[in-house]
């Protein structure tokens, strides 16, 4: 799991000198919202889990 701090902190660092802090939190805001509407779906199974917890380490 410590793949996906490692990318979201360089991605994030990335963003926020290409588009400005209060674009990247919108973003990443927006992004943490779609994950939790979207977890009873994706979180069926094993590698749905892995995969979103992934996805919530690179944005969190």
């Amino acid at each position: 799991m410590g793949i996906g701090g490692m990318i979201g902190t360089r991605l994030g660092g990335y963003g926020t000198d290409k588009f400005g802090v209060d674009k990247m939190l919108l973003a990443t805001l927006t992004v943490h919202r779609v994950a939790l509407l979207m977890s009873p779906l994706i979180a069926t199974t094993a590698t749905g889990t892995y995969m979103m917890v992934m996805l919530w380490e690179i944005f969190a």
